[in-house]
């Protein structure tokens, strides 16, 4: 989603515009919390950092959810305790197009986008480097497991299947 906000100053002739685009964020208690129960963490104090200042601030609800605003291609997202920064995330928007589900790096772009651990190599050091290893047979996997699919560490038709169809889009659809 893409929110544009514009400022018209008093006898102005031009616009001061915010162009952001809004990325829900989920924090959740461990995937082996009992079914039913409530697994968003509520009431976690965060801020979002863009372009070195504060522009949101808030608290989680019973979800879990943060509806974060990024300002052009990246904004940093910190739990606070406190009033001091626990945790720091950098979240990035990619608008290039997917690689294909048929490639290592187009496999690890989708487990990354699910929130699997690659570890940190590769040029965004977010484990996308292309390269099958330790990490990345983990998240498969993982991810196998979690879709009760034949937990057997390869992506046959099955796995590649559901794993396009968790990311959706058109990503799903290479």
């Amino acid at each position: 989603m893409t929110t544009e906000v514009a400022r018209l100053t008093r006898d102005s002739t031009a616009h001061d515009t915010i162009n952001t685009r809004t990325v829900e964020i989920y924090f959740h208690k461990s995937p082996g919390w009992p079914d039913g129960d409530q697994r968003g963490i509520e009431g976690l104090e965060y801020q979002v950092l863009s372009e070195g200042s504060v522009t949101q601030s808030g608290r989680t609800g019973n979800d879990g959810k943060i509806e974060m605003s990024i300002r052009g291609s990246e904004s940093t997202l910190q739990l606070m305790f406190n009033g001091t920064s626990v945790a720091e995330y950098r979240i990035t928007i990619r608008d290039e197009e997917w690689e294909a589900s048929t490639t290592i790096i187009g496999i690890q772009r989708r487990l990354r986008s699910l929130g699997y651990h690659l570890g940190h190599t590769g040029d965004g050091m977010d484990g996308i480097d292309g390269n099958l290893g330790e990490k990345t047979d983990k998240a498969i996997l993982d991810f196998q497991i979690d879709k009760n699919l034949t937990a057997d560490g390869k992506i046959g038709t099955q796995t590649r299947h559901s794993l396009n169809s968790a990311v959706g889009g058109s990503a799903g659809n290479t």
